[in-house]
């Protein structure tokens, strides 16, 4: 399933599409993990923030080779090796939380500049 998400993901050139199918992948790859309050809280904060979530997609998240990250996340998963897709899933979310940061931020020097 993850795979068919990614496949899609790539096929698509709309940010909206690219965006849902990104949480679509989250709450797929979310769902086996047995974490379902953590899960549940995930998927709200994405949903109530869905133009950040945006932002993400457009300026962060496409320019990092999404793919590339999914797809070897699909791997480490393929061969049961979890804790490494864990590490890297983990060490993924802190790079694209570093760069979300630095756009908000500088979207907001740029509001107070005008």
């Amino acid at each position: 399933q993850l795979n068919e998400i990614t496949d899609e993901m790539a096929k698509s050139s709309n940010s909206d599409q690219k965006a849902m199918l990104l949480v679509r992948f989250v709450e797929t790859a979310y769902a086996p993990a047995g974490m379902k309050s953590t899960f549940t809280l995930a998927m709200q904060i994405i949903r109530r923030n869905i133009p950040v979530f945006r932002t993400l997609v457009e300026n962060v998240y496409y320019d990092e080779k999404p793919l590339e990250f999914q797809r070897t996340f699909v791997e480490f998963c393929m061969k049961r090796d979890y804790e490494s897709a864990i590490n890297y899933w983990t060490s993924r979310l802190d790079s694209l939380t570093k760069a979300l940061v630095a756009v908000m931020s500088e979207s907001i020097k740029t509001r107070k500049k005008n």
